[in-house]
């Protein structure tokens, strides 16, 4: 399923990231992080924060906090203000989410699946919405919700989610 952070086309997806990461950067005081990224690295940083294993006290590593002050301009953040910025991030991904489905011209499709982890030990419920972007012209997929299921997923248990 493609992942989507943000349906605005001219963000960074998920499921193909592109910034100029690599790409040499002009010499001189006029450097900044616009300069060397397609996109804000704030915006870059929550997102990679959102969607990875990373703790958000990794932002308090020194060697990570050096990395990021290369950036030029760029204020390396705190935990809280990491964590704010993703949670801004994910309030922008959901309304993006949902102005193009209303905006869709068919119809929407709402599919639903289980997993569960090695072991059996968890449960969970995942729902997604399948809809016709008509900016891009393309399907899209967008996952809506994750639930934990609290029992052994039979018919009974799944009717109660």
């Amino acid at each position: 399923m493609e992942q989507i952070n943000s349906l605005d086309d001219s963000t960074v997806s998920l499921s193909s990231p592109t910034s100029s990461i690599g790409k040499k950067r002009k010499p001189g005081p006029k450097s900044s992080a616009s300069a060397i990224f397609n996109e804000d690295p704030s915006k870059l940083l929550a997102l990679y924060a959102a969607t990875s294993s990373m703790s958000l006290c990794h932002i308090e590593n020194p060697y990570l906090k050096e990395l990021l002050s290369m950036i030029p301009g760029f204020q390396v953040p705190t935990r809280r203000a990491l964590a704010g910025m993703i949670n801004r991030q994910c309030e922008k991904t959901m309304n993006d989410i949902r102005e193009r489905v209303r905006k869709s011209p068919a119809k929407i499709s709402i599919s639903a699946d289980i997993a569960t982890t090695k072991g059996m030990r968890r449960s969970y419920l995942g729902v997604a919405v399948h809809f016709f972007c008509d900016e891009s012209k393309s399907l899209r997929v967008a996952a809506l919700d994750m639930v934990e299921m609290e029992e052994r997923h039979t018919g009974p248990a799944i009717a109660e989610v």
